[in-house]
């Protein structure tokens, strides 16, 4: 208390000597008001901010904001200091620079966390409005940032009286739909919207429905966003500006899913509604917002010719509305201008609107300069700036048309390359794996693209160089999440195993899973707001625990960054690494097939397989004849097919390599993913019957790589398991869950003839019994069911107490060098565009396999029994993974005791390899555990032994009384 009257009374005195020229007079008045100073200090500094606030004197008003602070901050009341800062930053409000600074200060000064929901309250406020600045200076990513602080006070302390929905659920819901985050979006807003005290028909919730439905907009679900904007329109006391949003909201998803007519009706309702409120209220707050988003809309309704005055009209209302053009509102403003003179033949004007979208984006950028980029350090987290970056490339490519225009194509080429960049920065700030998903969808559309740019710069110069920037595209269009996971393994394997961060990660990915696995099975779950809830409370920890993992270890973002740039020198560097293989990586566009192929020690080739449609529907075809036992009976059929598709599919690759190509690592995409190459024949005479067909199999060793990237991580991940083979083979002799028995399934490893390994049977064959026990196996066996329901969003795999499904599996930390997934379909699932096909094996890589065997259909349980043996039998004589499977697979075809009619590929080739090519590592052991624990057993017997006649014999030479 003392110290709080001393600041008092210096404050007094410096009031005073101010207005005294006499400085014993200074010192009576000083003592004057030593009586007063504890009571009115901080009100005359309040009445002394009014009149600078007032008189517009900035450093007077700064200097008794700092006063008054300072005493509350002497006297420990952060509530009051914090709006301190608040009120400062509310006289400089219009100055968003300015305004930041002030509350940056208060976050950086504060010297505690609050303690009650009054202090938590304070900075609450200071946070969204910290959100809100930074939001207007397109600062989105720190933006989220701030208003997820926010959000943290809020969860912490529920009951405080705060404007929720329109301070914090809004912009942070709002800013996760920019970002492309739009699951943690429609989070947010699921659970706000069941919170909501006035229940799900509250008037004052159409503004989140409108924000939800967008959500879904920008995945292009269509239907849903529409259902959800009719739900907010059916709300109780719709605000007017409200309504019209919402139509407007209507009006873009009626028009993206076709239904123009529809669309052009609630777009001019819209825009009378929101003509109308301004006529009537013109200080509506949004109103030119709204109405620079109803032109815009209408732009892309009407005809060529009326849409630059409905774009002229958006761009002026947009920027009253913000009192400014660098904003990325404006941007996207600018992005529909250059788009219009794209599809109206005017690519030089397309160019200079794009360009005025980059100069919207980024401070400084030099709009009047056709030929400017922007420099790598000035991008940052945006999907306006790499569509500004894509439409810049565009324009570029449609002006080109003569040789000596080629500089016009190397930059367009280089705009994607930035775009690139843009898109790995914003896809390490998301957290949902199905909006990364979608982020890398549309990153393969324009990857596109750059790989038909690339082709012509490679066609007119011959440069190699540009042959290696393609398929370092197409690499770039393959598994990105998954390359992600096994980075971190690879990374976390470096680290010691009790490192706080780490084990904290792994728990928290573990406890996502359960909720995720109960989003998946249950998504209409009257628990689900609350599930949302707890998944994304889940995830901001796991955020914050890897960031800190980040800051403690710099050389994991070093990790992150170079594997998302894999490069024509990485391409090389693997070859080299894999002497004995032919890379062939895959990528299908719209039109043409891709095929880049480096053999050991010779020249890259590319070659462009035209009619994909044709081969698509080939293959297709094919992989149901392998499917099918009964199809294979009359092999003529299948014959053609095989033949066919390696003469149009892979032949084309093949044929300037050298006669001598021992082994093919092929790197499939999107419909190839699911074709057994080893099953193609490569010559049109096949020989007699199933044995002696000329499978590509005889000629070719043959494995797959989700990427090479992953493949390149893989190959590098640590092996810590200090224990052999674990194989699980739940026999369901019971029919547990309806599912039939396996009978030779616990036949297929060879747990008893390998040292360190154990195999469990029926009840011990648990996922809880993975969950602990994985972890220390270098092989894991799974001899059980899979499957995949009709639309692949649910594959899954049989434990004896229950199935577990792909979140299950992600969360699993393994030190596997090989897992053998002998079960139905464990390689299929849905292809996701961007990633691949999102399947069981893929999840078992993302746990931290290093290579699995997995399956293509629904196998036969005999014949893969048969296989596996044979597999084992050759991994332990040395082979490496990929050459012990085909070795098996050639002693099948070879083995006189196998019927002829089970050599056809329905009974072979659904079992494929995916991962590194190197050899099992076996665990050590003098002894195998039986016999160590016989040996241990006879140890104690023999000591017990001894022991037992040593006192027998004192006790009979001992004298007795």
């Amino acid at each position: 208390m003392m110290l709080q009257i001393s600041i008092l009374i210096r404050e007094k005195l410096r009031l005073v000597s101010t207005a005294c020229p006499k400085r014993w007079f200074c010192l009576l008045a000083a003592l004057f008001f030593l009586p007063l100073a504890a009571q009115d200090g901080v009100t005359e500094w309040e009445q002394q901010i009014a009149r600078f606030e007032e008189g517009g004197e900035p450093d007077s008003l700064a200097y008794y904001y700092h006063k008054k602070a300072a005493y509350y901050r002497q006297a420990d009341s952060l509530a009051e200091w914090a709006y301190c800062y608040w009120d400062w930053q509310a006289t400089v409000f219009e100055d968003s620079p300015l305004a930041l600074a002030i509350l940056d200060t208060a976050v950086q000064q504060a010297w505690r966390l609050p303690g009650t929901a009054e202090e938590a309250e304070a900075m609450l406020w200071v946070q969204t409005n910290r959100g809100y600045h930074l939001f207007q200076l397109g600062k989105v990513l720190a933006s989220v940032k701030a208003y997820e602080a926010a959000l943290t006070w809020l969860q912490t302390y529920p009951d405080i009286a705060f404007e929720a929905l329109e301070y914090l659920f809004l912009p942070l819901g709002a800013h996760y739909t920019r970002l492309g985050d739009n699951e943690r979006a429609r989070a947010l807003y699921e659970t706000a919207i069941s919170r909501h005290v006035g229940g799900e028909q509250a008037g004052e919730l159409a503004g989140l429905y409108n924000n939800l439905g967008l959500a879904f907009w920008n995945d292009g679900d269509y239907a849903r966003a529409i259902a959800v904007y009719e739900k907010g329109l059916a709300c109780q006391d719709v605000p007017a500006i409200k309504a019209a949003l919402l139509r407007l909201s209507l009006a873009q998803s009626y028009l993206d899913s076709g239904s123009i007519a529809a669309a052009q009706e609630m777009a001019d309702t819209a825009l009378a509604m929101l003509r109308q409120i301004q006529a009537v209220e013109p200080d509506t707050e949004g109103i030119d917002d709204y109405l620079s988003g109803a032109c815009l809309l209408q732009a892309r309704l009407v005809g060529e010719a009326g849409a630059l005055a409905y774009l002229r009209q958006a761009l002026a209302l947009g920027t009253a509305a913000r009192a400014t053009g660098q904003h990325r509102d404006i941007a996207k403003i600018w992005l529909e201008f250059g788009r219009l003179h794209l599809r109206s033949g005017a690519p030089r004007q397309a160019q200079e609107a794009f360009n005025q979208a980059l100069a919207s984006l980024i401070p400084g950028f030099p709009a009047d300069s056709l030929d400017a980029l922007p420099r790598p350090e000035q991008l940052y987290e945006e999907n306006a700036l790499y569509q500004a970056l894509e439409g810049k490339a565009d324009a570029l490519l449609a002006q080109y048309q003569e040789p000596e225009q080629l500089p016009w194509l190397q930059s367009a080429l280089e705009c994607h390359q930035l775009a690139g960049q843009v898109e790995a920065k914003l896809r390490r700030s998301l957290q949902y794996e199905s909006s990364k998903i979608s982020l890398a969808a549309q990153s393969r559309q324009r990857l596109g693209k750059a790989i038909d740019i690339a082709r012509q710069l490679y066609k007119a110069t011959g440069e190699e160089a540009f042959l290696y920037h393609a398929w370092s595209c197409a690499e770039q269009a393959k598994s990105a999440l998954l390359l992600e996971a096994v980075q971190r393994h690879r990374f976390s394997g470096l680290l010691e195993g009790d490192d706080a961060l780490l084990i904290s990660a792994r728990q928290l990915r573990q406890q996502t899973a359960y909720f995720e696995r109960s989003l998946l099975l249950s998504p209409d779950s009257p628990l689900r707001a609350e599930w949302l809830s707890q998944r994304d409370s889940l995830l901001q920890q796991l955020a914050a625990a890897e960031e800190g993992l980040a800051q403690r270890h710099p050389a994991w973002a070093a990790w992150q960054e170079q594997a998302a740039r894999f490069s024509g020198d990485d391409i090389r560097r693997l070859q080299e690494l894999m002497p004995d293989y032919t890379l062939l990586e895959y990528f299908v566009g719209e039109k043409q097939i891709e095929l880049f192929c480096q053999p050991p020690g010779g020249q890259a080739s590319w070659v462009r397989i035209a009619q994909p449609d044709s081969l698509a529907a080939r293959v297709q075809h094919l992989r149901a004849l392998l499917q099918s036992r009964t199809a294979l009976q009359a092999p003529a059929a299948y014959e053609e097919l095989a033949y066919s598709v390696y003469r149009q599919g892979l032949l084309p690759a093949l044929a300037a390599l050298p006669t001598e190509t021992p082994n093919l690592l092929i790197v499939p995409d999107t419909w190839l993913a699911f074709l057994p190459f080893e099953a193609l024949l490569h010559d049109a005479s096949p020989g007699e019957g199933w044995g002696q067909m000329p499978f590509l199999l005889r000629r070719h060793g043959i494995h797959y790589a989700f990427s090479l990237a992953v493949l390149d991580s893989q190959r590098r991940l640590p092996s810590r398991a200090n224990r052999n083979l674990l194989q699980l083979a739940p026999r369901f002799a019971e029919r547990q869950r309806g599912l039939p028995p396996l009978v030779y399934s616990h036949e297929e490893a060879p747990a008893n003839l390998a040292c360190r390994s154990r195999r469990c049977l029926d009840g011990q064959a648990s996922f809880e019994q993975l969950q602990k026990a994985a972890v220390d196996y270098r092989i894991l066996h799974l001899s059980t069911h899979a499957g995949v329901d009709a639309g692949g969003l649910l594959p899954q795999v049989e434990f004896y107490d229950r199935p577990a499904y792909l979140p299950d599996i992600y969360a699993l930390q393994l030190q596997a060098d090989l897992v053998v997934l002998s079960a139905c379909q464990t390689a299929q699932g849905q292809f996701r565009e961007g990633e691949g096909v999102m399947s069981l094996s893929r999840a078992f890589a993302y746990a931290g396999a290093k290579g699995l065997a997995a399956s293509l259909w629904a196998i036969n349980e005999t014949a893969t029994a048969d296989l596996c043996r044979r597999m084992y039998a050759h991994l332990r004589a040395g082979a490496a993974k990929p050459a012990a499977l085909r070795l098996a697979k050639l002693d099948y075809l070879a083995a006189p005791e196998v019927p002829a009619f089970q050599k056809s590929p329905y009974y072979w080739s659904g079992l494929v390899y995916l991962g590194d090519e190197a050899a099992m590592s076996w665990a050590g052991c003098l002894l195998s555990d039986w016999a160590l624990v016989l040996l241990v057993l006879l140890a104690g017997g023999t000591v017990a032994a001894g022991g037992w006649w040593w006192w027998r014999r004192k006790k009979i030479g001992s004298p007795s009384f």
